[in-house]
């Protein structure tokens, strides 16, 4: 026997989590300090240039929160596969935090761009020869951070290994520097 509602439940809609932010026509003067693809394309064209051919994406991150460690994920990168590359035009997309993106200021938009463009990169044989698909399309894939460490384990253990040596080594450089973003000051209290 079938059971049935006697007061019918409200319905709700899924939340969507994601939106492509429209890039921009050509031509128009004044580029919006908000619109991540003026920055993009100025990275790109000055540090990321194995992406000079990349066809990038922008998506907005929506109704993001911050995790059990109190850590807000401020974007991501995702590279295309075969089956996006088939019904879409682009082969990276970078995600951004789309309320973060709004309190950040110019500097700390720069930043993530910059660091969402760092993950991806062009494919190589073990020639170092770039790797084309059989359509003749460049292929791209997905980098790792240079560190992943935690800071109590360098508290205890110091510089162990060559990667988190070479990180303090660069970071050095700008001890003097206050951090883009105030919650990377308090975990380097911790």
């Amino acid at each position: 026997m079938k059971r049935t509602r006697k007061t019918p439940r409200k319905e709700r809609k899924r939340i969507v989590k994601v939106q492509v932010v429209p890039r921009p026509p050509k031509g128009k003067k004044a580029p919006d300090p908000l619109d991540p693809y003026a920055i993009l394309d100025s990275l790109v064209r000055d540090h990321h240039t194995d992406l000079a051919q990349a066809r990038i994406a922008v998506a907005w991150l929506l109704d993001v929160h911050a995790d059990r460690d109190g850590r807000l994920k401020l974007g991501d990168c995702k590279k295309a596969t075969d089956l996006d590359r088939e019904f879409r035009e682009f082969d990276i997309v970078i995600l951004l935090n789309a309320q973060t993106w709004k309190e950040f200021d110019p500097k700390q938009r720069l930043a993530v761009v910059d660091h969402y463009l760092c993950r991806a990169t062009v494919s190589v044989d073990k020639n170092g020869e770039n790797i084309k698909d059989e359509r003749d399309r460049l292929c791209y894939r997905k980098r790792l951070p240079d560190i992943v460490e935690f800071n109590e384990i360098v508290k205890r253990h110091g510089l162990y290994l060559a990667d988190v040596a070479a990180f303090a080594q660069e970071a050095i450089k700008h001890l003097g520097q206050k951090p883009l973003f105030p919650a990377a000051e308090d975990a380097a209290k911790e």
